[in-house]
Parts: structure tokens; sequence; C-alpha cells
């Protein structure tokens, strides 16, 4: 397996990264534009971020790998507090339709 596929792989385990074996993958020279390529095509530019953001070495990357991937994770960010909202919305209607067609049933109605 390549190094940078390697790397790859460790920048995807944001529960239990292993930041001795990236930051030692990342003394190597690596394909920084490979790596920055694959995550982005695999759609994991984000989590990549996620476990890039803690390393003790985040400092020594390259701005130019480093700030894609952010843009990506803030990006993915706003967009689930976006879906959330409007999961908040769509709650609030659906139940205003529920309590119009069948009544509101409360708790005091059923137990006495």
């Amino acid at each position: 397996m390549r190094r940078e596929d390697k790397y790859i792989l460790h920048c995807c385990r944001f529960l239990q990264p292993d930041y001795a074996a990236l930051e030692e993958l990342h003394d190597q020279n690596l394909d920084y534009i490979y790596i920055l390529g694959q995550l982005m095509f695999n759609r994991v530019g984000g989590v990549g971020w996620h476990t890039l953001a803690n390393a003790p070495f985040l400092g020594k990357l390259n701005r130019e790998f480093r700030n894609p991937l952010k843009a990506v994770h803030e990006a993915g960010v706003q967009k689930g507090d976006s879906f959330a909202r409007a999961l908040d919305l769509l709650f609030g209607i659906f139940a205003v339709i529920i309590r119009k067609r069948f009544g509101i049933i409360r708790h005091n109605n059923i137990c006495g």
C-alpha cells in the first residue's frame, strides 16, 4: 500500500486517531495533491479535517492542503445545521396538521 493511502486511512480514523502514525507519515515526502484529491473525491475531506484539526503537527501542514479540508468541514457543519432547522420546521408543520386532523390526545383525557 502506498504511503499516501496509509495517510488517507489514518485521516479517516476520527474516533481513535493515531497521531503518532500520522506524524511519522507526514515527516516523509508525501504527494499531498494526491491525498487531497482522494479525500475530496471520496467525500471524506471534512472527516480528514476533523482528524487533522486536533493533530499536534497541524501547523506543519501546508495551508493549501489544510484550507480546502477546513472549508469542506465548515460547509458540512452548516449543511447539517440547515437540515436540522428544516426538520424542526417540518415537524412543526406535521404537528399542526395532526392536531387539526386527529385532535389532541391529552394525558388527563385518557386517564380520567
